[in-house]
């Protein structure tokens, strides 16, 4: 099984990518124009490897293991640049797809399939602590 990945990125390192997924993010990245201080994290997963698990995201460490964010085995400068949210960063999907659904004892019920070019979690970054999102 192909192991997990984790690597710092900047803007210009992963344009293109963004780019043809989604053209329109990646213009208006363009016109802010970041410089190469602001990282980005570029994280790899296996197929079928648990993203979230018991409500906490799995990154992979340096031997390409996923454990959670706060592990003991990641680099404290990858917690810092995670520090902004509690829960899940916002993201992009670059390639494949991420299937969200839920656990049931011993089903998984399929509930949200995000293909290339989505942007997750964006919303619960932005909101003030202790508000909620309606439709």
């Amino acid at each position: 099984m192909q192991k997990a990945s984790l690597t710092t990125v900047t803007w210009s390192d992963v344009r293109e990518e963004v780019h043809k997924v989604n053209p329109g993010l990646a213009g208006q990245i363009d016109n802010i124009s970041p410089s190469n201080k602001f990282k980005l994290l570029k994280v790899s997963y296996p197929f079928g490897a648990d993203v979230l698990k018991s409500g906490e995201l799995q990154i992979p460490n340096a031997a390409g293991e996923l454990v959670s964010r706060y592990d003991a085995s990641i680099n404290n400068s990858i917690k810092e640049q995670l520090a902004y949210t509690p829960t899940m960063p916002v993201g992009i999907i670059l390639n494949h797809t991420l299937e969200m659904q839920w656990q049931r004892k011993n089903n998984s019920i399929p509930w949200f399939l995000m293909r290339p070019g989505r942007v997750f979690n964006l919303w619960g970054s932005m909101q003030e602590s202790g508000t909620s999102a309606q439709t």
